[in-house]
């Protein structure tokens, strides 16, 4: 299954609590046709070990996968949280 963004509609950033976390909605092609998207990703601090992404795509066809970052660092800029 592979998803191909050709827009983003939205980049929004907000807060979980205190924790920072972006969440971004656009479209694309998926090899079975048209599908949206929305992805949610969550700052837990540094190096990143605890950061968390949420894919879910919708249209054509469906999925929905979400888990903690196996290496690199999420970075929600310009949000900050109480």
């Amino acid at each position: 299954f592979r998803v191909q963004s050709t827009s983003i509609e939205s980049v929004t950033p907000s807060c979980q609590g205190s924790v920072p976390q972006s969440q971004i909605v656009g479209s694309g092609n998926s090899n079975f046709g048209p599908v949206g998207f929305t992805v949610t990703v969550t700052d837990a601090g540094e190096p990143g070990s605890s950061d968390t992404f949420t894919i879910e795509v919708s249209g054509a066809v469906g999925d929905f996968q979400s888990g903690t970052l196996g290496g690199g660092n999420i970075q929600v800029r310009r949000q900050t949280c109480p």
